[in-house]
């Protein structure tokens, strides 16, 4: 599972030949964002932030040299399809430096995912770095070097909204390559300290299927389960199950921490277990305390049968996605359909 992602960095650029330098990436990148001089609306570092996608840079020209560069001294913004480090490379090679008077990186800027409370997992990686708590905003614009950490319980596995980030967040003077280092040791660290033990349950999935596309059928799942925010995968591998009294066959089992009650989730499972045909093409067996969770429960009076309950629960799991989301998944069956 995915526990941090790399967000936009962050590059500012003190030129008096602004307009010279933004022909010059648009002619260089991808440009796909470009913030007007002429705007109405207040120049806004949220508003670029929210529209800046992973491996992007956000690009601040601006004629003001100051060791700390506020928002409101861009001349213009542009959000480039290219790392920082390749635009510096680019502009080196190009010999376009003539353009510039000064030139520097901002802090970088990673997002950890958290699965408990968010107080404890902030103060448990606050105290790990010894790191300064503030507003992620103002780091921003008052930091030169550096990692800011921001804290978010939403997949890191898409995009992230400013809105969607903690309150609070940490500042290090720490390289952010160290700084992943760190994070990948003591991840499950910063989760056991935030995570309560009442209102928690231990869940184990079985996947069984008959054409042995337990690679896709596992990697349908934990999309599933991230998107979806259904909680954290603690253990997972081979099992035997009985298929009759003489005859075992092997599941291949996960074992998920999760907050959602046990109906819900069986009711995403047995959604996940039928294409929109109607075809019912995998087993996801459903067991909480070594007791399985029936499919029964999730009939009423008006969808009794099992295959109305399969395409009921199948619907309501599309509906949960987005569009992007639907066809990661559609392809996902199609590849295996055609596999078969």
């Amino acid at each position: 599972m995915k526990f941090f992602k790399n967000c936009p960095g962050i590059l500012i650029v003190f030129t008096n030949e602004y307009e010279k330098m933004i022909d010059y990436f648009k002619v260089e990148y991808e440009i796909y964002f470009e913030e007007r001089l002429d705007e109405k609306q207040p120049k806004n570092i949220e508003r670029v932030l929210n529209k800046a996608t992973e491996g992007s840079t956000i690009v601040v020209l601006t004629d003001k040299f100051k060791k700390f560069v506020s928002y409101e001294d861009a001349k213009k913004t542009l959000i480039i399809n290219a790392r920082v480090n390749k635009i510096l490379e680019d502009i080196i090679n190009n010999d376009v430096g003539y353009l510039i008077d000064k030139i520097r990186k901002g802090p970088e800027l990673i997002a950890m995912r958290n699965y408990g409370d968010m107080e404890k997992f902030f103060k448990s990686i606050k105290e790990d770095f010894k790191g300064q708590e503030g507003e992620v905003l103002n780091f921003l614009e008052s930091k030169n070097s550096g990692t800011v950490i921001t804290i978010t319980d939403h997949s890191v596995n898409k995009k992230i909204s400013i809105n969607n980030l903690y309150k609070k967040a940490i500042y290090t003077p720490i390289l952010k390559n160290n700084v992943l280092n760190q994070i990948n040791v003591n991840i499950f660290k910063y989760i056991n300290e935030s995570i309560s033990k009442t209102g928690w349950n231990e869940y184990k999935i079985k996947i069984y299927d008959s054409y042995d596309q337990y690679k896709y059928h596992y990697n349908r799942l934990l999309f599933l389960i991230d998107i979806l925010n259904l909680g954290l995968v603690l253990k997972e591998g081979w099992g035997l199950d009985a298929g009759t009294i003489f005859r075992h066959v092997e599941v291949y089992e996960i074992f998920l921490y999760s907050t959602i009650k046990k109906e819900n989730l069986k009711g995403i499972l047995v959604g996940a277990e039928y294409l929109d045909n109607g075809e019912r093409f995998v087993d996801l067996d459903l067991f909480v305390n070594k007791k399985k969770v029936k499919w029964t429960d999730l009939k009423n009076d008006e969808v009794f049968k099992k295959e109305e309950v399969g395409k009921k629960c199948r619907e309501k799991l599309m509906n949960r996605l987005d569009s992007n989301e639907r066809k990661f998944l559609l392809d996902i069956e199609k590849r295996m359909i055609d596999e078969k």
